[in-house]
């Protein structure tokens, strides 16, 4: 099922019975499962406001996508100032690289549709 096919009120019905959505995506949490309890979160869009944390983060994401954004090397673990987890998320990238099929750039991680039975 996808929720932009949906009318308000199916929409509204379903979020009342449990259902959740994320994107077009509908699904409905497995409660008996789950250790958290699901929090339904609303947020009027037109009343947004980033945080200056926010407002940075995409400063910064724009000047990447537009090719302004120079992403130099980490500094040696030594360096003043370096990340102290920098060496295990090195670490970590090296060997997500070395486990990767050949010639793959991506996880592998397929997505589908509710309702749909192929994979995006």
């Amino acid at each position: 099922m996808s929720a932009h096919s949906l009318t308000v009120d199916a929409y509204q019905g379903l979020i009342k019975r449990g259902w959740r959505r994320s994107g077009c995506w509908l699904y409905r949490p497995m409660q008996h499962q789950s250790c958290c309890k699901t929090q339904t979160i609303r947020m009027k869009a037109s009343e947004f406001r980033p945080t200056k944390e926010q407002q940075r983060v995409r400063r910064r994401m724009e000047r990447f996508l537009a090719g302004q954004l120079d992403l130099a090397p980490a500094p040696p673990a030594s360096a003043p100032g370096s990340h102290p987890w920098q060496n295990m998320l090195d670490a970590t990238s090296a060997q997500e690289a070395s486990i990767r099929p050949a010639g793959s750039s991506h996880t592998g991680v397929t997505h589908a549709r509710a309702g749909s039975d192929t994979a995006e």
